[in-house]
């Protein structure tokens, strides 16, 4: 198990949880798949399809993310890498990409898909844990 994970949260504080809302339109959108436990909690494998939102390029991409899990947490963290100091903040509905590795480098396409799913805006950022 990675000890790298790819976070993404909503930009602002909300009192609103999406997290039911944002499980059901990433299987509809045939992102993730079945339940499986990782680390103790309940995870999703992820499907072929999540390729579309992180525009990998390279020739093992398929065989990567048939490896990774996304866990859906009702509270959770962000992460602010921005300045000198690592800094954590609070945050509802916050979805983590497990097995990642840090190789990913673009996510753009996945915050506006969070985004679109909840009417407010996402952001992301690489976890070491």
């Amino acid at each position: 198990m990675s000890d790298i994970i790819l976070k993404f949260w909503p930009k602002e504080e909300s009192q609103n949880n999406y997290c039911e809302t944002i499980k059901k339109n990433l299987i509809e959108k045939n992102i993730i798949e079945n339940e499986e436990t990782i680390w103790g909690r309940t995870a999703h494998k992820t499907s072929k399809n999540i390729r579309h939102y992180f525009k990998p390029e390279w020739e093992y991409a398929e065989e990567y993310f048939s490896n990774t899990h996304i866990v859906i947490v009702e509270k959770g963290y962000g992460v602010d890498l921005s300045g000198t100091e690592i800094n954590y903040f609070d945050r509802k509905s916050v979805i983590e990409l497990h097995n990642a590795d840090g190789t990913i480098s673009k996510w753009n396409d996945f915050i506006r898909l969070l985004s679109d799913i909840t009417g407010i805006e996402h952001e992301g950022n690489w976890e070491i844990a």
